[in-house]
Formats: C-alpha cells, sequence, structure tokens
C-alpha cells in the first residue's frame, strides 16, 4: 500500500491489477472539511 504523501509524478502505481503512471497531482485544501490528493493517472498498458 502507497501513501498519498509518497505519490509524485513519475511514480508508478499498482491499482486493481492495473499499472499506472502518474503524470500530474495537486494537493487540495478546500475551506472547509479535509485535504485531499486529486491525481492524473495514465494507464501504461493503453
Amino acid at each position: 500500500m502507497i501513501n498519498a504523501q509518497d505519490i509524485k509524478i513519475g511514480t508508478a502505481i499498482r491499482m486493481d491489477g492495473k499499472l499506472y503512471f502518474c503524470i500530474d497531482f495537486l494537493h487540495v485544501k478546500p475551506g472547509k472539511g479535509n485535504t485531499f490528493m486529486r491525481t492524473k493517472l495514465k494507464d501504461v498498458v493503453n
């Protein structure tokens, strides 16, 4: 399991049996609620 703070541009992630490559991420702090990571992933196979 990978932690959210370990995700950076260029990180490879295996999720649901598929391999994804992180091409963009953004750490979002909304005015209300918890912070979250918005990521853009690309499937390596397709």
